[in-house]
């Protein structure tokens, strides 16, 4: 497929990107989404393509092609081939394509009284924090050989890396679901949550655990490995980020599904989730750590059983929708913040979800790096212009939309992450931060391990399948997980995410003192989950 510029696919572009120590594209080269008044305006258009192509008119030219598909409940994904004396002067992903795409957008909305939005297809990621100091993996393999360990009580998980799970335990450190588990609160099977990501992995603590539905993969962007076209369908496997035999990755989706409860809890194996009962449903948006605006929306849709163009009913529709990825919307120098003329899908999405009675709970970002002229950059000790900086979440789509549950990180202290985003979250809760350590004991021996997030990933020759990450991205599915032994204890609260917001906020302790710079607020507090469900276990260590 021709796009604006060049013959590349998105992951062609970002793979270029990476190798020439550039940032990458931050929207797919050559597409535009449409968001029309009405889903009949939408079917109308579509019938009208050629009118739509004859509309599209820059420096004089007319698209040679034109492709759409439907998205959400009343947009379309256009994706645009102009002419070659138009491509002769646009490189794709550039600020030039940006500009020649804003200016079609402009055009579009003019000229057309049916539409109400017409935004770029901008790609979101995980984008997941430096640490301080790189993760020696190689310090692991000794704790393979631990099987087991003495049964502790039914409230206290027996297994057998639990210790290393600092983020389950009270405040300031944790977020206390320890609390609500002494309480006898430790979820349901009849709550579904649905986690969009990269999908998720064969893994011998999720395998047997019994509690993952078929999953829905929703990534419309070439393979990277074959090139070839990737279709939506059933399954939701995590194929890595790289082309090698086996793929390396970060296996993020199964490290925040465990999070929340993919793994088996109290099993005798591996580690714990927040929820020991819980349903997870894996939806696949993101292919090598990023995603597209018109694949996440159409996977948001589904999850929360609503129709979607090209794919049936979800037949098992989520409770709560975790989303441990997103952007901040920045171009032209400035910030945006989440509203109907930068990301009006998004909201329109959310507010149908919140109507169908889903909650979405959203990583509120791990900030951005930034030139003085506020452009993405690429760190480089020779360019001191290129700099680290945490930002507001109301410029974080999709948590900084309205109707979104945002999520802060903290680190083990209890204080605001060094990476994390900040501003008016909804909740903080622990995302860790794998420059520091602490030493932990288990099966009798010590061991100094990172601060980071403790979850599954996919296991390799020697090494454990269980890893830590930190980021906003881990905070997120703690909060998910803590939402589900919510409604495990109060039926009522099911299907009003109005009142379960109401109750995080209510709930969250103030952090230590100093925990949230003034110029940095973190909302309400931390998530202390033995207070939200309503236990008496609710104190600081």
């Amino acid at each position: 497929m021709v796009l604006i510029g060049i013959a590349l696919s998105q992951a062609t572009v970002i793979e270029r990107a990476r190798a020439q120590n550039s940032p990458p594209p931050s929207f797919v080269p050559g597409e535009l989404i449409i968001g029309y008044k009405s889903s009949d305006d939408r079917d109308q258009a579509v019938r009208e393509k050629t009118a739509t192509q004859e509309k599209m008119r820059v420096r004089g030219a007319v698209p040679t092609e034109l492709e759409i598909q439907k998205v959400g409940e009343s947009a379309v994904k256009v994706r645009i081939t102009f002419p070659k004396s138009v491509q002769e002067n646009t490189r794709a992903g550039s600020p030039s394509e940006l500009s020649l795409l804003q200016e079609i957008a402009k055009q579009l909305k003019e000229k057309d009284p049916r539409i109400d939005s017409v935004q770029l297809n901008w790609i979101r990621r995980i984008n997941p924090p430096k640490p301080a100091t790189a993760i020696q993996k190689d310090t692991l393999p000794e704790l393979q050989n631990l099987k087991s360990i003495e049964e502790g009580s039914t409230n206290e998980p027996n297994d057998p890396y639990f210790p290393l799970q600092w983020h389950y335990q009270a405040l300031p450190k944790g977020m206390n679901a320890v609390g609500a588990w002494r309480s006898n609160v430790k979820g349901s099977r009849d709550i579904v949550v649905a986690v969009l990501d990269t999908g998720i992995v064969n893994h011998e603590d999720i395998n047997g655990a019994g509690n993952i539905l078929l999953g829905y993969n929703f990534v419309t962007a070439s393979d990277p490995c074959t090139l070839q076209a990737t279709k939506i369908g059933p399954g939701a496997a995590d194929t890595g980020d790289t082309c090698s035999e086996p793929p390396e990755g970060h296996w993020h989706g199964t490290h925040v599904a465990g999070t929340i409860g993919a793994v088996g809890s109290n099993n005798g194996r591996g580690l714990a989730g927040v929820a020991w009962y819980v349903k997870i449903l894996p939806v696949r948006v993101l292919s090598q750590g990023s995603g597209t605006d018109g694949d996440i929306i159409n996977a948001m849709l589904w999850a929360a059983g609503l129709p979607v163009d090209g794919a049936p009913i979800n037949q098992n529709p989520a409770d709560i929708i975790n989303m441990s990825l997103g952007s901040t919307s920045v171009w032209g120098g400035q910030f945006h913040e989440c509203n109907e003329e930068t990301a009006n899908e998004y909201i329109k999405a959310i507010r149908a979800i919140r109507k169908k009675g889903a909650v979405i709970v959203a990583s509120a970002g791990n900030g951005e790096t930034l030139d003085q002229n506020n452009e993405r950059c690429t760190e480089d000790p020779q360019n001191q212009q290129c700099k680290f900086v945490q930002v507001d979440v109301k410029n974080a789509v999709p948590a900084g939309c309205p109707g979104v549950i945002s999520v802060a990180s903290s680190d083990a202290r209890g204080r605001l992450a060094w990476y994390s985003n900040y501003g008016a979250v909804t909740i903080m809760a622990p995302g860790g931060d794998s420059g520091q350590t602490e030493e932990f004991i288990i099966g009798g021996k010590k061991y100094k391990l990172p601060l980071g997030v403790w979850s599954s990933v996919k296991g390799k020759p020697g090494l454990i399948p269980y890893d830590v990450l930190n980021g906003t991205s881990q905070a997120a599915p703690h909060v998910s997980g803590a939402i589900a032994l919510a409604l495990a204890a109060h039926q009522d609260w099911r299907h009003r995410p109005d009142l379960i917001e109401q109750k995080l906020r209510a709930s969250a302790v103030a952090p230590p003192q100093g925990g949230c710079p003034r110029a940095k607020p973190c909302g309400p507090g931390q998530l202390d989950a033995a207070l939200l469900v309503g236990t008496q276990s609710g104190a600081r260590q």
